[in-house]
């Protein structure tokens, strides 16, 4: 079973498409081994999920949260993913302001996947092929099998950073995370300020892992 897993497709906007990740990585030429070497990024969290999926008999939230955290820092570039959703309000941030805001992002980030992906099988993903996404970056297709028959269709976009290739994006059914994450957050922050949308970050984090999944667009983290 894959908890709450299609609550992702509930949530969001069919109107919605896939946004052009405006920062761009370094001129790294993917190549064939360079797919190969982001496919397996992709795959190794998709093996930590179904590892962390196959202990959770009795396990809370928070403790899956600790099995999954350092797979998931490791295949996703989050304080790429961070910057890039406030785009131009990160310059009007201090040096500290940036590190806590990476840090709370983050917890959101694993918190939602410790939640939602707690029953994850070997059945739950596959992946359906790889391709240049050019600019530096490569796209691996995929599909999230629900309890339902039903699928999503999954395009992780990758982007070569000094550790490796790492996650920046995922589109589900056509709809970016990162487009969901740039418009709520932007929101936030011009309405309530840096400590507005830190304390929006924190909330909904608490909210899922205390079970109880909102479905705003601060908790899209797939």
């Amino acid at each position: 079973m894959v908890e709450k897993a299609s609550a992702w497709h509930r949530y969001v906007s069919a109107g919605l498409c896939a946004v052009c990740v405006g920062l761009v990585a370094g001129p790294v030429d993917a190549g064939a081994a360079g797919t190969e070497a982001a496919v397996a990024v992709v795959e190794r969290l998709h093996t930590a999920l179904i590892e962390a999926g196959a202990g959770t008999a009795g396990e809370s939230i928070e403790e899956r949260y600790e099995r999954i955290a350092p797979v998931i820092t490791e295949t996703h570039d989050l304080p790429y993913i961070a910057r890039f959703s406030l785009r131009r309000y990160w310059d009007e941030l201090s040096g500290v302001q940036r590190e806590t805001f990476v840090a709370a992002f983050s917890r959101l980030s694993i918190t939602t996947y410790a939640a939602r992906f707690g029953g994850a099988t070997s059945d739950t993903f596959l992946i359906t092929g790889q391709s240049d996404g050019g600019r530096g970056r490569v796209q691996v297709d995929g599909a999230l099998l629900l309890d339902d028959s039903t699928s999503l269709q999954l395009v992780y976009v990758l982007h070569y950073s000094d550790a490796g290739w790492r996650i920046i994006n995922i589109v589900v059914d056509g709809v970016s995370d990162l487009a969901l994450k740039r418009s709520a957050y932007q929101r936030t922050f011009l309405a309530s300020g840096f400590t507005g949308l830190l304390d929006s970050l924190d909330d909904e984090t608490a909210r899922i892992a205390a079970g109880v999944d909102t479905g705003s667009a601060a908790a899209e983290a797939f």
